[in-house]
């Protein structure tokens, strides 16, 4: 489970930042993001991550279906331990809107978890303003919702709140 929140922390820092970055600066930047998608798809598949019809997935393969549009669902069948992270960065607009909703769709998510299964939850967040609005969320934590701030440099991130995961 570590390496695949590795993976995931490395996606969002690497990938996020920078393509929303081009999106915003440049007017063809979102027709450049939907172009690469086929190949970001491509190449997070073959490290062995599913991307959509999560559901139908989870048919095939026997895993819980968490209700609800968590951005991230990872498994670890050996563990029974499944990590769930709803993630928004730093663009344009009002950051405490995106966050508040994504907070609404962790609870809702929290509230509908798998018995016999343990889970990890997180939200995580891209951008000074966004963070300093999840700072203030700090009551999750009686959800047992962790809340983690990424930074440009992987050495300067930190968890807000909650318990650390390893990675």
């Amino acid at each position: 489970m570590a390496g695949v929140f590795a993976l995931i922390l490395i996606l969002l820092r690497r990938g996020v930042p920078e393509l929303r970055v081009k999106a915003m600066k440049h007017a063809n930047g979102k027709k450049n993001m939907r172009a690469d998608a086929p190949l970001v798809r491509s190449a997070i598949e073959d490290l062995g991550v599913n991307i959509g019809n999560r559901k139908q997935w989870c048919k095939l393969t026997g895993h819980p279906y968490i209700e609800g549009d968590p951005d991230i669902v990872a498994y670890d069948t050996q563990r029974r331990l499944c990590l769930i992270a709803e993630v928004e960065g730093a663009s344009s607009g009002q950051p405490e809107q995106k966050l508040y909703k994504a907070i609404g769709q962790m609870v809702r998510t929290a509230s509908n978890l798998p018995v016999d299964w343990r889970h990890l939850l997180v939200i995580v967040v891209y951008g000074e303003r966004i963070g300093t609005h999840l700072q203030r969320a700090h009551a999750l934590t009686k959800l047992g919702i962790s809340g983690l701030a990424l930074a440009d440099d992987a050495r300067e991130d930190r968890w807000l709140f909650g318990e650390p995961f390893p990675v």
